[in-house]
């Protein structure tokens, strides 16, 4: 993700985001669960008591039955 980020001059988070929105990421964390792939995802984002931004962590792990690690 991040080498694409780089490519299109974009953030990763906005990579994930058009991911998200053509449903590409979640039909590819549902193929990786279907191969037996095991998924950890790294949260890194801050804590914030109010975070109006959307996250696309709890979808990508819901699809692939991953691990949300928090830092």
């Amino acid at each position: 993700l991040r080498a694409l980020a780089e490519a299109q001059g974009v953030s990763v988070r906005e990579v994930i985001k058009q991911l998200i929105d053509n449903h590409e990421i979640l039909a590819l964390a549902r193929a990786l669960k279907k191969e037996g792939v095991e998924l950890e995802i790294y949260d890194t984002r801050p804590p914030i008591a109010i975070d109006s931004s959307p996250s696309y962590i709890e979808s990508i792990a819901k699809a692939a039955s991953a691990k949300v690690l928090k830092a």
